[in-house]
């Protein structure tokens, strides 16, 4: 079958990528004519973990070919996956401008009776206001062309985004005509077996169901940061804790690690827009905003530690060596990273800051080309030496392999604030104040700065 999936972005790129490895000849279309030249001869936009070597495999397969233009995308697809931003705008609301004028688009461009499917997140009622509005589109010009909306949401997770692309969850289609949803059952069906989950609904479930689900992860994540929060107060553990709370088979061990919070580009976007719907419809929300508001307190909480263990609020004589920029290891995505408050806050108190971070070596250089304070490291020994604290905010897994005690030794003052409690068992016999989330670590039978 031919395909076309529309912005190669994410999820996008994923997208087209993996319905390619499962068997269809698919046409990626963007309108930034340099990505498209660049994927043509094999270059990535961004990082993903195995992406290269998928897009490796499809091209010399000839299963996936990149355009720039309308009209040569559709010349022979009868199915049009949209994977276009939906980005947060000032006020919290979606930004739709992309899906509506991408759709708008397609509509004036079709040659083939085609099924247009959302996969970007979309608030409940833009199906329909999308259905309604290319219907009024084509009547004003006398086209008489055959097309449905879909809404199928994406639940890819940066770091192991082929993966839920290539063995999904489940997969959510909201549809509201029964031929388009033969056609959308057969599609998966064919790529994914008949034993996959598929779950059939309207459309405003279908739409709201990315939202809630990506709220409700992100309400665990603060909920276990409050929970660390008071753990630290009552002599507690919260690795322990979670263990405890993960071993209940109606809850699981999924996203209960406490640390620096939440960040990237759909949880605080999502739940932002999900705060906004509630507001728009019914009210404010208390659960919402608490969620955003923990997430919030949580580079300030590892702040006041750091306060508290130097004794003072001015960093002007400090350098501190941070391990980590993206948001999430296996990415180099950096919306909304923890880390990028955590420094904005450090330099406001005159820090030096050394970055380093095993992807984002050049988002980095560009990303603080004007500040001077502001220093993104090649290597982790860059970084670290004559610090005055090792700061570490991502999960990389490459940080579980430092030679600690070298790295130790360099240091002007020897003391890791783990926002991640990555590097617990590693360090925990050296000879070196650690400051973890949700715990307080005794030595010399006293509480360690904390």
């Amino acid at each position: 079958m031919h395909v076309c999936v529309v912005g190669l972005g994410y999820v996008g790129l994923v997208t087209a990528c993996c319905f390619a490895k499962m068997g269809h000849h698919v046409i990626g279309l963007d309108t930034d004519r340099a990505k498209v030249q660049a994927l043509q001869q094999g270059k990535l936009p961004f990082f993903e973990t195995g992406l290269d070597t998928l897009l490796e495999e499809v091209l010399l397969k000839s299963r996936l070919t990149f355009v720039d233009d309308y009209t040569q995308a559709l010349q022979t697809t009868t199915m049009i996956f949209v994977c276009v931003p939906t980005p947060m705008q000032a006020c919290g609301n979606c930004d739709l401008s992309f899906v509506f004028d991408s759709v708008e688009k397609f509509i004036k461009k079709m040659q083939n009776p085609s099924l247009i499917i959302i996969k970007s997140t979309i608030p409940p009622g833009t199906c329909r206001q999308i259905k309604k509005q290319m219907q009024m589109i084509l009547e004003k010009e006398g086209f008489l062309k055959d097309f449905d909306i879909i809404s199928n949401p994406e639940f890819l997770s940066q770091g192991t985004a082929i993966e839920n692309c290539l063995n999904p969850d489940r997969i959510i289609i909201g549809v509201e005509n029964k031929e388009s949803q033969s056609k959308m059952l057969a599609f998966y069906q064919r790529i994914h077996g008949k034993n996959v989950k598929i779950l059939i609904m309207p459309y405003s479930s279908a739409e709201i169901v990315k939202y809630a689900a990506n709220a409700m992860l992100a309400m665990r994540i603060s909920y276990m940061n409050e929970i660390a929060h008071l753990a630290e107060y009552c002599d507690a553990d919260i690795e322990k804790i979670a263990l405890g709370i993960g071993t209940d088979n109606r809850i699981g061990h999924h996203h209960l690690e406490a640390g620096l919070g939440f960040g990237g580009s759909c949880f605080p976007k999502d739940l932002s827009a999900l705060e906004k719907m509630y507001e728009n419809y019914i009210e404010p929300s208390k659960i919402l905003s608490s969620i955003r508001e923990v997430n919030h307190l949580c580079h300030q909480r590892l702040i006041k530690k750091m306060e508290d263990y130097y004794q003072t609020k001015s960093f002007g004589d400090f350098t501190f060596a941070i391990l980590g920029f993206s948001f999430k290891p296996n990415t180099d995505d950096i919306r909304y990273s923890p880390t990028i408050e955590l420094v904005r806050y450090l330099s406001s108190k005159r820090a030096k800051i050394h970055i380093y971070d095993p992807i984002c070596y050049k988002k980095m250089l560009h990303f603080y080309s004007s500040k001077k304070r502001i220093k993104p490291c090649s290597t982790i020994e860059q970084a670290t030496n004559n610090a005055d604290g090792v700061i570490l905010c991502t999960k990389w897994p490459e940080f579980q392999n430092i030679n600690f005690q070298k790295m130790i030794d360099n240091l002007c003052r020897k003391v890791i604030f783990d926002g991640r409690n990555y590097l617990r068992n590693k360090v925990e016999d050296l000879d070196v104040d650690y400051i973890g989330i949700g715990y307080k670590k005794l030595k010399n039978l006293k509480l360690a700065h904390v």
